[in-house]
């Protein structure tokens, strides 16, 4: 009996180093998927590995001839294993999708736009002729706070005086007014209201009296060659009333000259009885 158990423990034992392949075999395919996946983790793989080895041989009943593996054939099998593995996996992504772009340009759009900061909000203090004004009056930090009061609503009469004149000015009298709306404009600007509005209408009556001013020079100019070409058809009309005047003249003298030669040709046949009655005398 203790033979025989001898002699199974014996061939457990024997058995126990080519079994043992086969365990580390397992063990190094679940290192690889360790390695794929974490990254840097062949050392530790490797060091559970050689305990595993070391378990299993007492476990191993079946004999196998094949020979057993060192942990650095291992970790060359894994690292040739996860070469071939990331191959395969990034030759289907090396060309990306329409798709992919498209959300790649969506993601850089919204971190430009969650990079870029807010603008702060400026604080309305007071509506001015439907206009929203935040001054600093920043000028009349040195006086006091009655006379702040005053001039603070002073300026806002201002301000809307200023706009009253503007829709108010007429065309006749707006180069006039013009040069003190913007002198106002700037003033009350200085003091930080809102004169966008105001600038933006007086520019675009500007533009408006301009092209009027451009109409004007340009129908001063129509009238001026209009004026030259009637004075070049009143000398024409003159020059054509003289022609006229000789073309009678010598009309009359040609009528006059007609009625000689009628006489003459009147008289001729006299000429001719003349020279019959000539030619018969008697010499």
């Amino acid at each position: 009996m203790a033979d025989t158990g001898s002699f199974v423990f014996r061939a457990f034992t024997a058995s126990s180093s080519s079994f043992s392949h086969g365990t580390v075999d397992v063990k190094a395919k679940s290192c690889h998927r360790t390695v794929k996946v974490k990254g840097r983790s062949g050392c530790s793989c490797a060091a559970n590995t050689n305990i595993s080895s070391a378990t299993t041989r007492l476990s191993n009943p079946f004999p196998s001839s094949t020979p057993s593996y060192t942990p650095e054939k291992m970790i060359e099998s894994g690292s040739s294993e996860r070469a071939e593995n990331s191959g395969k996996d990034t030759k289907p992504n090396q060309q990306p999708t329409q798709k992919e772009n498209e959300k790649v340009s969506l993601m850089e759009e919204n971190s430009e736009l969650a990079s870029c900061p807010d603008l702060p909000l400026i604080p309305i203090s007071r509506i001015l002729k439907g206009i929203p004004q935040c001054p600093h009056f920043l000028q009349l930090r040195s006086y006091s706070e009655v006379a702040r009061k005053n001039l603070m609503a002073g300026w806002d009469r201002a301000f809307e005086e200023t706009v009253e004149e503007i829709h108010s000015l007429t065309a006749k009298d707006f180069w006039a007014e013009a040069s003190n709306l913007w002198k106002s404009m700037e003033d009350l600007q200085g003091l930080g209201y809102n004169v966008f509005r105001l600038r933006r209408r007086l520019v675009e009556l500007t533009e408006v009296m301009e092209e009027q001013k451009l109409s004007k020079l340009e129908i001063g100019r129509l009238r001026s060659k209009a004026e030259s070409h009637r004075m070049e058809k009143c000398r024409l009309e003159s020059v054509i009333f003289g022609l006229q005047q000789r073309t009678q003249r010598e009309h009359a003298t040609m009528v006059e000259m007609l009625k000689g030669v009628a006489r003459i040709e009147n008289g001729l046949p006299k000429f001719d009885g003349a020279f019959a009655v000539l030619a018969m005398e008697p010499i």
